[in-house]
């Protein structure tokens, strides 16, 4: 899995993945930001090796837990995002 985020100089903020994400993925990066900020997650912008659910769909079943991720990798990929998150804000200061 590989993403890309940018900073459009307004109070938006864009993430892009290479599969499909939850809108609660966008909701748990907006709690992230410490500026209030929008977050908008596109799916698809770098390939597409499915869909990324979160932890409690896979308990739920349906659809988005059959995929070829773990239920672990909701915190794998928070955990990046926030690092990403602080990488950029390193790099704005």
């Amino acid at each position: 899995m590989s993403g890309r985020t940018w900073d459009c100089s307004c109070k938006t903020r864009d993430a892009g993945t290479d599969d499909s994400v939850s809108v609660e993925y966008g909701m748990a990066i907006e709690q992230m930001i410490e500026q209030p900020a929008k977050v908008f997650v596109l799916g698809y912008s770098d390939g597409d090796a499915g869909y990324i659910p979160m932890q409690h769909m896979f308990e739920e079943g349906g659809y988005e837990a059959q995929c070829p991720y773990i239920p672990s990798c909701e915190q794998e990929v928070l955990t990046g995002v926030r690092r990403l998150i602080e990488e950029l804000s390193d790099k704005s200061q």
